[in-house]
């Protein structure tokens, strides 16, 4: 028996590592980046004068692009198949034409406990999260999402933090989200990750669990000076990944 064993074994072994090589695909390399430069102090006079000097344009202000209206005339086609794609609705000012998702007053989501609502109030879209004794109520100021998400982001207008929390001075993304197909809000916790049921994040406890644009989402969702990508708060993998060398800061 353990002859007949071990022939099989060893019958399945060549099937699988005992092709001789001219009978094996011709393996083809993957094309390679263009090689990048990390200066991580001033930039060297020698690489200065080897490169195209930029000049002062700029091109990061609105001014500075000239718009989808612009494509429309040659690439028909193109616009129109954007201009329908929910990304044409992301990152984008909360108005009439960029928004949505159900702000009617009747959509609301009971999660955990509590409950978020979504309704319209002297022409803004809001979102209040509430339970028990703690209520906090958001302006939507901004949208988000994905192809078929759309996600909002706010301005704390009431809630139990005390004055000068800086809570009430950033924008914070909201922890719903509404599902375009299917016409629902429904709670976004797949931001972080999936935990068992009674282990996720308590979305209505003191704290909430409403995060901030700018540090939690913008580097992902935007796309800031490469400088700013690497070394943003929530980087540090991007660091160590195209950092040749180790290296370390010192606080005090």
């Amino acid at each position: 028996e353990l002859i007949v064993v071990a022939a099989t074994i060893g019958a399945g072994l060549w099937l699988v590592f005992g092709k001789s090589a001219s009978s094996r695909p011709e393996a083809i390399a993957a094309p390679k980046a263009p090689d990048v430069d990390y200066l991580w102090d001033e930039v060297p006079d020698e690489i200065r004068e080897s490169r195209l000097d930029s000049g002062t344009t700029s091109n990061i202000r609105l001014a500075d692009y000239a718009g989808p209206e612009s494509c429309k005339e040659c690439h028909k086609k193109n616009y129109k198949s954007w201009s329908q794609h929910s990304h044409r609705w992301m990152n984008a000012e909360a108005n009439e034409q960029t928004v949505k998702a159900d702000f009617s007053g009747n959509a609301h989501v009971d999660y955990m406990g509590g409950r978020a609502s979504f309704y319209t109030e002297d022409g803004e879209y809001r979102v209040q999260m509430e339970r028990g004794d703690i209520r906090r109520t958001y302006k939507v100021v901004q949208t988000i999402g994905s192809r078929f998400f759309q996600s909002v982001v706010g301005r704390l207008l009431e809630g139990p933090e005390p004055p000068g929390d800086p809570v009430w001075s950033v924008n914070l993304h909201i922890p719903f989200t509404y599902w375009l197909d299917r016409k629902e809000w429904i709670p976004e916790t797949h931001v972080g990750l999936e935990l068992p049921d009674g282990e996720r994040t308590d979305l209505f406890g003191e704290k909430g669990q409403v995060i901030h644009y700018a540090n939690g989402c913008a580097t992902c969702h935007t796309t800031p000076p490469m400088g700013d990508w690497l070394m943003s708060r929530n980087s540090i993998y991007r660091v160590s990944h195209f950092t040749p060398r180790s290296f370390a800061f010192l606080t005090k």
